[in-house]
């Protein structure tokens, strides 16, 4: 069992479920003047927020918001060099599994002090809270666990297509869910999974203990649950896609239907509304294999050298108060991270026609009830993406399992030194 240094020993975050309050909602903007301010806002992929940029400069007419979105990767590895030469956006979204990494640098983000804290989920407040105190972002949701899966291709494969029917089908593990996966194959000549990554990520997300174990040593090449993943995902990767979720590629594979199932936390279904709108009524969710698991979760953060720091400040603290997370998720499908709306009616009851009135406010709900918080560590991104990329060349054909689990851990050990 390999050791994990000093420094990564103090930044592991074992994150840790408690019951917070609830409190107000959003916050004021501080500009009294009518001074023209353009806030740009790094991201990836869709984080629901777009129609919340124009309604905010609609309140705020002397603001506007100018999104600056590029590939997931890209964005993570850049963010850093970009706030350091203080050239880089207003405002960043960070996704989940990188805030560990990114929390060992609060010199560089705005701090957000505690006064919003009691509106959100305190395992999902306190990642972002660096040693020093500092709190370098508000949480935007919840990742949760299920699958989207389109019903008219199940139907031409043979399969059921109702929730209930399609939850049976794998109700015994990840074991079943691989035989669905070659069965549908055979019958079609089309591929099942969306993604031989997002199956891994899925896997390894539903165990507390990942990659670090809650000591700070280094578990990834050890941990049963993540050979369990990487068995499946290798497994499946003639049945499923090779392309990273966020790239175009994966994409294409939503809308040409060559993607039948997609393991899907909340925020998969705004992804697959956006690129695929045209498949409305085709897509339904079922439950996922194996159990609960909270697969992402991002947080929205303030760069120390923006121009415009507190108008930047009051945008995010509006964007991601209890009101505006209810709204996204009722119209995009992010399922919140602040308790007032989590816990909102109209939230828990919620249908979504896309998915042909998938009750997805109580399968979300209930999922956040039974998580249990995971264990992450500043390294936890970097060894995700290695077995991403090994996962991607099993699928592809170009090394063997063996082949590529090994490199993995060649190319892991030499990242975390």
């Amino acid at each position: 069992m390999k050791k994990a240094t000093k420094a990564s020993i103090a930044s592991v975050l074992l994150l840790a479920m408690t019951t917070v309050g609830l409190t107000g909602c959003a916050s004021e903007t501080p500009t009294g003047t009518d001074e023209k301010i353009t806030l740009t806002f790094g991201d990836w992929g869709d984080m629901g927020f777009k129609e919340l940029f124009e309604e905010y400069h609609e309140l705020n007419p002397n603001i506007t918001i100018v999104e600056k979105s590029s590939e997931y990767n890209k964005h993570h590895e850049g963010l850093l060099t970009a706030l350091a030469s203080g050239k880089g956006n207003d405002i960043n979204g960070v996704e989940g599994s990188w805030m560990p990494y990114f929390v060992q640098y609060p010199d560089k983000f705005l701090d957000f002090g505690t006064e919003k804290q009691a509106d959100y989920l305190d395992w999902r407040w306190n990642p972002a809270v660096a040693t020093d105190g500092t709190v370098l972002g508000l949480p935007t949701d919840v990742g949760g666990m299920a699958v989207a899966y389109r019903t008219d291709l199940f139907e031409a494969a043979g399969l059921p297509s109702d929730p209930e029917s399609v939850s049976a089908l794998w109700a015994g593990g990840w074991e079943d869910y691989l035989a669905v996966a070659k069965q549908y194959t055979e019958k079609t000549g089309k591929k099942f999974a969306d993604s031989t990554q997002s199956v891994h990520g899925g896997i390894v997300a539903q165990e507390p203990e990942q990659y670090y174990s809650a000591s700070g040593e280094f578990v990834y090449e050890t941990n049963p649950n993540v050979k369990k993943a990487w068995k499946i995902a290798t497994d499946i990767a003639p049945y499923a896609g090779s392309a990273a979720v966020f790239s175009a590629e994966w994409n294409a594979a939503i809308t040409d239907g060559n993607a039948a199932a997609v393991l899907a936390p909340a925020w998969m279904l705004t992804m697959i509304k956006g690129v695929a709108p045209d498949l409305a009524g085709k897509w339904n969710v079922a439950s996922v294999p194996g159990g609960a698991g909270n697969w992402g979760g991002s947080w929205v953060t303030v760069s120390k050298s923006s121009k415009h720091p507190e108008e930047a400040k009051a945008f995010v603290e509006w964007l991601l108060a209890p009101e505006q997370q209810k709204k996204i998720f009722l119209t995009k499908g992010n399922f919140p991270s602040a308790v007032a709306a989590l816990n909102d009616e109209a939230v828990t009851s919620y249908k979504d026609e896309y998915f042909q009135s998938a009750p997805v406010g109580l399968i979300y709900s209930s999922a956040v009830s039974s998580l249990k918080p995971a264990i992450l560590g500043p390294k936890s991104a970097s060894i995700q993406t290695s077995f991403n990329n090994a996962t991607t060349a099993v699928a592809q054909g170009t090394k063997s399992a063996d082949e590529a689990w090994a490199d993995a851990l060649a190319e892991i050990a030499k990242n975390v030194k």
